[in-house]
């Protein structure tokens, strides 16, 4: 092997297999920090996690910021969590939708107050549907995503979804593995709502 062709290989994998790994190690040590920093807050401002009370989240997120550095900050954006006591819902997206992931399918319905119910559809032998209870929570939508809270869940990590509107009446949610949920629009939009 030629001396060039040597040096060659040598910047073609060493040097993105050395970028890689000061990623994930630069990604590790951020996330291990941001959840200890957590851990803290949630001791030191208790009783968030299931307060119905969605605004005691605030001080929280400001314990989060107050813990936290530039970079640590930059990474996880923990500012989101403010969308937990001030969702963004344009109006567009309130009303019962029909969703389907994979094989299953499911009713979601999302209240004015920005809180949604999904229930998971099934079909029993005889053609009658069967509707169980998968969890509530908090829809939150800025810009290209949709930010969903869970209740009775954990804060961290947040469920954060490219959103693809197709038109008015269907949309595409795409989760952190590209992975696609398909909404289709069950009750009409409101008179004095306009789709953007």
């Amino acid at each position: 092997m030629s001396k060039n062709f040597s040096w060659f290989l040598r910047v073609v994998l060493y040097i993105p297999l050395c970028l890689v790994a000061l990623f994930m190690a630069a990604y590790s040590t951020f996330s291990s920090s941001f959840d200890s920093n957590m851990q803290t807050c949630l001791q030191e401002v208790p009783n968030v996690i299931g307060n119905p009370d969605r605004k005691q989240i605030v001080p929280l997120v400001g314990c989060l910021k107050k813990k936290s550095n530039y970079f640590l900050s930059k990474a996880m954006k923990e500012e989101r969590l403010y969308q937990y006591a001030y969702p963004k819902l344009p109006c567009y997206f309130i009303g019962k939708w029909y969703m389907s992931s994979g094989y299953k399918e499911y009713w979601l319905t999302i209240e004015p107050d920005a809180s949604y119910r999904l229930e998971q559809l099934q079909y029993q032998t005889n053609l009658q549907q069967k509707l169980t209870f998968i969890h509530s929570g908090v829809w939150s939508n800025e810009n290209d995503r949709v930010i969903r809270f869970m209740d009775n869940a954990q804060l961290w990590p947040i469920h954060d979804s490219k959103l693809r509107w197709s038109d008015s009446k269907h949309f595409i949610l795409y989760d952190d593995l590209d992975e696609p949920s398909y909404f289709f629009r069950h009750t009409e939009l409101a008179p004095d709502c306009k789709f953007q």
